[in-house]
């Protein structure tokens, strides 16, 4: 598994990985053109792509490498941000995996291949499209909550996230 490691601070994982497909049906291979003539490094972090009440960044990129498998990516959470902690938590109890966001008006795809995927964030997710890196199996996996402040139940009333049982 390519789950998200906690490495002092800084959170290392694959957020795109060659072969296989996703639970969309895609494809990524290293004909993939995702947009790397630019650099990745200071790309924004969000939690599970912004979709949940949770939109605010959480992080950037300080790295990446790409081999044969993919692209890794280090991640510097933002330590001012109210749910850093929870997320570097989430992180060290191997909970999360990563996932890519695409310039929606950029992504070409043929015949179950993705063509073209213009990285335009990187996500800390549970639920990443990729298979391999899905942070723990569902026969294991149980709900774990951090509660918001109140002021904020209306925006983000809870973050509930899939982690594997200890």
């Amino acid at each position: 598994m390519n789950t998200v490691k906690a490495i002092g601070e800084l959170l290392i994982g694959r957020g795109i990985v060659y072969g296989g497909r996703d639970l969309e049906g895609d494809t990524f291979t290293k004909e993939t053109d995702l947009g790397k003539r630019r650099d990745f490094n200071g790309m924004p972090v969000f939690y599970d792509h912004g979709l949940g009440g949770l939109k605010s960044q959480v992080g950037h990129v300080t790295s990446w490498r790409e081999d044969d498998e993919g692209i890794e990516f280090a991640i510097e959470l933002e330590k001012r941000h109210q749910y850093a902690d929870v997320v570097l938590r989430l992180a060290q109890e191997g909970a999360l995996g990563l996932s890519t966001g695409a310039l929606g008006h950029l992504v070409e795809r043929k015949g179950g291949y993705i063509k073209r995927w213009i990285v335009g964030e990187v996500s800390l997710t549970p639920t990443p499209a990729e298979p391999r890196t899905i942070a723990q199996p569902a026969a294991e996996a149980k709900a774990v909550q951090a509660d918001a402040p109140e002021d904020a139940q209306s925006r983000i009333p809870t973050i509930t996230i899939i982690r594997g049982t200890q």
